[in-house]
This record gives C-alpha cells, sequence and structure tokens, in this order.
C-alpha cells in the first residue's frame, strides 16, 4: 500500500481489492468501462488480485467485458507478465506472433547482458 495511502489512490486500490469475488464483467461495469483512471485503476487492481495466477484468464475476462480493454490489458499483462514469467502466457499465443522468433531472440540477448 506504500505510495497508495492517499486519496483517492486508497480508494481506487481497496475497491478493486475488495470486488475480487465480483465476476469480472460485472465489476468493470461497476467502475466504468472507460479508460478514464478513476474507472480503470480500480479494474486493473481488480484483475491483477483476481487472476494473480492466471495471467491467460485475466487478460480473456478483461477482453471480454469491453470498453477500454485495451488499456487495462497492457497494464494488467505487463504486472502479471512480470510477476509470473513468460510461462504465464499460453505457447500457442506466442508461437503465432509473427515476429515471434525475432522477440525470442532479443530476450536471449537481454538474458545474455544480465548474466
Amino acid at each position: 500500500m506504500e505510495g497508495f495511502d492517499r486519496e483517492p489512490y486508497a480508494k481506487w486500490v481497496t475497491d478493486g481489492l475488495n470486488s475480487v469475488e465480483t465476476d469480472t464483467r460485472q465489476a468493470v461495469l461497476d467502475f466504468g468501462q472507460m479508460c478514464e483512471i478513476e474507472a480503470a485503476f480500480p479494474c486493473v487492481v481488480h484483475l491483477i488480485a483476481r487472476y494473480e495466477d492466471n495471467l491467460a484468464e485475466g487478460l480473456i475476462e478483461n477482453s471480454m467485458a469491453g470498453g477500454d480493454s485495451a488499456g487495462r490489458g497492457l497494464i494488467v499483462g505487463m504486472i502479471l507478465g512480470a510477476h509470473r514469467g513468460i510461462d504465464a502466457i499460453p505457447q500457442k499465443w506466442l508461437s503465432e506472433l509473427k515476429s515471434y522468433q525475432e522477440i525470442v531472440d532479443l530476450m536471449d540477448q537481454i538474458d545474455r547482458k544480465l548474466d
């Protein structure tokens, strides 16, 4: 909660966390499907908390909820992807990318530089 302990952030985080048991499509409707931060922020918190262990399901449910799903999905994908790693992404989603091999090669270059 550090850094989010002041308004309006504290409310958005709390609202998002409190909605974890709510169906995602309903939660997004309740918060608002638009890209304005007061709607998108609690939606993103909801998605991250609800789908912490299932990136694919979280991204699918986000898309199915409609509205500004691209913006929400970008943030959720980055955070859960960093948290869970590349293995959290279904292999089919990766292998069907036109630039898949180029992306893998670039990631390997980054790994080698970090070693």
